[in-house]
């Protein structure tokens, strides 16, 4: 995926002026590229729920395992345990990697608007 985002964002307008045949063709490739997006963060929607479980299980075993006369120290402990750090880190990146998804959709969606609004006012 972050490929195919750092090459659609070579697609982007630059300061150099664009004929309205070219302005179409983007706005139209920025249309697609936000429903390649679209899909990708679907799929890590779905990735993000297993890790979520996964983060889950982790967390309880953690917690039955746990050394500790209180429950902060026990939680502490838990949360020091490798196990559980790699599914916390495992959740954050697929909820960080569908907050750059989001964004890139934004950036996208704006280019494609402006490109089409170019694209009227060009003549």
């Amino acid at each position: 995926m972050d490929a195919f985002i750092t090459e659609s964002l070579e697609l982007l307008p630059t300061d150099k002026v664009l004929s309205q045949a070219e302005a179409q063709k983007r706005a139209s490739k920025f249309l697609t590229i936000v429903a390649i997006l679209a899909a990708g963060k679907h799929e890590l929607s779905n990735e993000k729920s297993k890790t979520q479980s996964l983060f889950s299980v982790a967390n309880h075993e953690a917690l039955q395992t746990a050394e500790g006369a209180t429950v902060g120290a026990r939680t502490a402990w838990a949360e020091a345990s490798a196990p559980y750090m790699a599914a916390r880190e495992a959740l954050e990146e697929v909820e960080n990697d569908i907050k750059y998804i989001h964004t890139m959709c934004e950036v996208f969606t704006n280019a494609h608007l402006l490109l089409r609004n170019m694209a009227k006012e060009t003549i």
